[in-house]
């Protein structure tokens, strides 16, 4: 048994007489689930998509179905999957979510399982959902490490994603469509023994992302930033 799902059964009846001694008795499995495999993929492009989880939950529209839910599986790095599943109908519902709680990708679909289906390869493909942003962060034109950018939804503010510069000044993140205001700051340094930090000009505090660029990605969003006195900040 994996999770609810039963993967062999038999039902059957056994007559033992009194000082009968041994008696052989076959038992026939009946397999009551099928094992699929696939891969999780972008509908729009063919891409490979990794770390993709992905839910079967029971029809509750199909009368006296027979479906369990499943252990969950996830998809590898290179987008595959296996699971088993019990005879039956399901809900299938893919997903990826990024590190910030941001939803790249979703899926939602239906599949009724057969036992002619065990060892079939049934590929799954995900909708992007979100907008890939990224830029440089620079002062006076020299990229910056280690700033951190925040994006808060101008309209929900608990919808939030936050990014941090490499070594070379860049950042990539995934935001979902919709208005942020946007706010970068540094850790403090000491420049003569006055304390500093740099934060994003006001140039450079608020973008938009549209559903339009979810396949395209967002315009480069390059962060200027200007030095502030801790002390007066």
């Amino acid at each position: 048994m994996k999770g609810d799902t039963i993967i062999y059964s038999y039902t059957g009846k056994l007559n033992v007489s009194k000082g009968q001694g041994s008696k052989s008795y076959d038992i026939n499995l009946v397999r009551e689930s099928v094992n699929i495999s696939g891969q999780t993929k972008e509908r729009a492009s063919g891409e490979d998509i990794g770390g993709v989880t992905i839910n079967y939950e029971p029809d509750g529209s199909v009368i006296n179905n027979t479906a369990k839910i499943p252990d969950t599986p996830i998809s590898d790095e290179n987008g595959y999957y296996t699971v088993e599943l019990a005879l039956g109908s399901y809900n299938i519902t893919a997903s990826k979510y990024d590190d910030a709680g941001t939803l790249v990708y979703l899926s939602e679909s239906k599949l009724t399982v057969n036992r002619s289906d065990d060892g079939t390869t049934k590929n799954i493909f995900v909708d992007k959902k979100s907008v890939t942003v990224s830029g440089t962060t620079t002062y006076n034109n020299i990229p910056k490490e280690n700033i951190t950018i925040y994006f808060v939804n101008v309209t929900n503010t608990e919808t939030f994603a936050a990014a941090r510069s490499d070594e070379t000044g860049s950042y990539t993140m995934e935001l979902t469509p919709g208005s942020y205001n946007v706010s970068a700051f540094s850790d403090q340094f000491n420049i003569s023994g006055v304390n500093y930090v740099y934060v994003n000009t006001t140039e450079t505090n608020y973008i938009e992302v549209t559903e339009g660029q979810i396949l395209t990605g967002a315009p480069p969003f390059n962060v200027k930033l200007e030095m502030k006195d801790v002390e007066t900040f």
